[in-house]
């Protein structure tokens, strides 16, 4: 590759300034908390200045493809979810019936489910007009069949309440970070 030179050069043409450079291709730097919201085809990180939580997963998930993807200095270290995200998930778990279970919640979940009786279907009456369907009620996490005690449904009211706090409090650090 040869070196080039650019210049300025005044109206009779004399030379005011000049730069000798080595021509490279363009590239441009920015740090992931610029690059959030945009989607970059040719992408190259290097995660050893990675310090926090969720950086790592913000600066890959700018890439559009693995094959033009190119990762520098990787470790497991900088890929972090904060604290409160992994509890804000662990609650909203517990509250749709995923894990965290105590053994009285465990005992619940094992418990046989009713079965529907073997009665037969009455047959419809063909000289009458068939009833409208009524509208089915919508599917709940907790089978209403089932009584949950008194402190089982403290407890998912306070895990309920939890995981509202967290997500206000979010909502308020995003809402304040937006506006910097």
């Amino acid at each position: 590759m040869e070196p080039a030179e650019w210049s300025n050069k005044s109206s009779n043409d004399a030379i005011i300034c000049s730069r000798w450079q080595i021509p490279l291709r363009l590239a441009w730097s920015l740090s992931v908390h610029k690059s959030q919201g945009m989607t970059i085809p040719n992408l190259e990180i290097n995660l050893k200045g990675v310090f926090e939580f969720g950086q790592a997963y913000v600066a890959l998930s700018r890439g559009v493809s693995l094959d033009k993807l190119k990762l520098k200095d990787f470790s497991e270290k900088a890929f972090r979810a904060h604290p409160r995200v992994k509890e804000f998930y662990e609650v909203m778990n517990e509250i749709q019936g995923g894990g965290g279970d105590d053994e009285e919640e465990a005992q619940i979940r094992k418990s046989p489910k009713p079965t529907p009786s073997a009665s037969p279907k009455p047959t419809p009456n063909l000289k009458t007009k068939p009833q409208a369907k009524q509208a089915q009620k919508p599917k709940q996490t907790i089978n209403s069949s089932k009584q949950l005690s008194k402190e089982q449904k403290k407890k998912i009211e306070l895990n309920r309440l939890k995981a509202q706090k967290i997500r206000e409090e979010m909502i308020k650090k995003n809402a304040a970070a937006g506006q910097d």
